[in-house]
This record gives structure tokens, sequence and C-alpha cells, in this order.
């Protein structure tokens, strides 16, 4: 038995983890789905989301799904899966406007035991260092707007200014 494991665990360092899985695994029943399917539809919604809550400049929020390729559904051991092939747009992509989209793989896994989703990508939309920077230069300029908004709401509540005992404590 402890063959077994050592074998195991050296496949999984050979191969790599993901690798191991599909190799252990055999081909799971894929179910296949028409791509105007309204689950199909929302887990792409739902993963759209996901990557641009993933963008730390926000250019990620200007990809749109340009279209679904294909879906399937596979039922996993602890997660229903919904593996597609789409296409993202933007105008900030790296080789935008000669490379209006990017082909991605993504799956949407949900959890059986408590409905938790998440999503696995095989590799992010690259996008133009130019588009990066202002995105992320304007996120600096909100976050420094929301601060100013704040302290000044502070202010006007104290009501003898910054010499109130209480105002000083925020300040």
């Amino acid at each position: 038995m402890m063959r077994i494991l050592r074998l195991a665990f050296v496949l999984m360092l050979s191969y790599g983890a993901t690798d191991c899985l599909s190799l252990s695994q055999t081909k799971l029943d894929e179910v296949p789905l028409s791509v105007s399917q309204a689950d199909v539809v929302e887990g792409a919604d739902f993963a759209l989301q996901e990557i641009q809550q993933r963008s730390d400049s926000g250019v990620y929020e200007t990809l749109r799904i340009a279209r679904i390729i294909d879906a399937a559904y596979v039922k996993g051991l602890y997660h229903s899966i919904l593996k597609m092939n789409l296409t993202l747009a933007s105008e900030h992509l790296l080789n935008y406007p000669n490379d209006q989209e990017s082909r991605h793989h993504i799956m949407i896994m949900t959890a059986h035991e408590t409905g938790l989703k998440t999503i696995a990508i095989d590799e992010y939309p690259e996008m133009k260092p130019e588009s990066i920077e202002l995105y992320k230069k304007m996120k600096i300029l909100k976050a420094i707007e929301q601060r100013e908004k704040l302290w000044s709401d502070v202010l006007e509540d104290c009501p003898e200014g910054n010499n109130n005992q209480n105002c000083k404590a925020w300040l």
C-alpha cells in the first residue's frame, strides 16, 4: 500500500497535480450543452464578473463576452462543473485592433454541499500596458476623492471644528 502511495506522490510531482487528476480520472461523462441555454449564459456572466473583480487596475472591467463557442456539463465528485470555451473582447486587449477577441477555456465549479461557485481560467486576458496604467491612475484618483469626502463628512460632524475632543479622536 505504501508503495502505491509513493508512486502516486511521484506521479503528482512529475506530472503536476492537474495532470495527475486527469490521469486518475478517466474521461468523466461530459454532457454537451447549447451555448444559448440559460444556465450556460448565466455561467458565462458569472465567470466574466469574477474575472472583472480580479483586476488590480480595473482594466478587466472593460471586458465583455463576445461569443460562447461551446459548453459542457460534468458532474464531479465534489463539484458540478460547467466547462466552456468563450471569447472575451475589449478595446484594451494587448493586440487590439489586430486581435479583437481573446479566447479562453473556463470552468465554473459549483460545490455540491454548499453551492459555492468558483471559476478556473486557462489564462487571463493580456491587456495593453498603457491601459493598465491609465486604469490604475483612475482607481487611485477615485480612492483619493472618496477619502477626501470621508474626511469632509467627519469634519462637518464636529460642531466646534478641530477643537472638539470627540473629533480629535478621529484626527
